[in-house]
């Protein structure tokens, strides 16, 4: 009697538990997101974008700084004179903030952006990978996004529909083209590793600044490094390449700079 009575007890224990695990599976159910055919085939154009970003050609903005560690820069993929994605990379100290921003195009008109960053302003801080589409008119018509703890492990993980969320191309423009915090005007020279740095940047002590090594001393240049307090916030038109050594250490190199008439 006592052998019956305990496998009755037992039976009625899983049972129990079979009905409150598919009572939790109904509660929290798995979700799953079923791709377009639209979101796919723009998925497969971004993918083939990023994987054959070698056959581009490439072109950059300069590389910002500030004394706290926020960086900022802009790089371009171009087919021909047509931009095919454009990168804005960035670290805000302030937030905890970093990441990269890319921008797809074709024939001239962006089709998705994508942000894949790390939130340090979370109340669990993430990484995050947000893709957001638009239409013909350039209008943001879906977001979805993924999120993880760890950034390996954003490519496990599925990404959701979400509210849509357009993400602002003009600060990246900004950089690329040298206006607004990011104008290059002089603000002086600094001597460093055997090398003299020419320093652009805003008229803004805490601003964004660049730093280029000097070649050549001849024209607008030689002018500006014999009597630099003269030239002080002076608007500049600046042409670089960036390069590396043979330790693998990126600098640029100044090619021209001429004072804006």
């Amino acid at each position: 009697m006592k052998t019956v009575f305990f496998i009755a007890i037992s039976i009625l224990i899983l049972g129990s538990c079979g009905e409150n695990k598919e009572e939790n599976n109904k509660e929290n159910p798995v979700k799953v997101h079923k791709s377009t055919k639209e979101e796919l085939y723009y998925d497969d154009k971004i993918a083939a974008i990023d994987l054959n970003e070698g056959s581009y050609d490439l072109s950059q903005s300069l590389n910002y700084s500030k004394e706290n560690g926020d960086a900022e820069n802009v790089k371009l993929l171009l087919k021909g004179k047509n931009i095919v994605r454009l990168t804005r990379e960035f670290n805000d100290v302030k937030t905890g903030n970093y990441g990269k921003n890319y921008f797809y195009f074709e024939n001239g008109k962006q089709f998705a952006s994508r942000e894949v960053y790390f939130d340090n302003q979370l109340k669990t801080p993430q990484f995050i990978d947000r893709t957001t589409y638009y239409d013909k008119k350039g209008e943001a018509v879906f977001t979805k996004e993924k999120m993880a703890e760890y950034e390996i492990d954003l490519e496990n993980t599925t990404a959701l529909p979400v509210k849509i969320k357009h993400i602002d191309i003009s600060r990246a423009w900004s950089i690329l083209n040298q206006e607004k915090e990011f104008e290059t005007t002089f603000q002086g020279t600094v001597e460093a590793n055997g090398a003299t740095f020419l320093i652009v940047g805003p008229n803004d002590p805490d601003g964004f600044t660049s730093a280029l090594v000097i070649q050549h001393y001849y024209g607008d240049i030689g002018a500006m490094v014999k009597n630099p307090k003269k030239y002080v916030g002076v608007p500049l038109e600046v042409e670089f390449q960036e390069m590396k050594d043979e330790k693998g250490f990126t600098f640029q190199i100044l090619l021209n700079a001429k004072i804006k008439k």
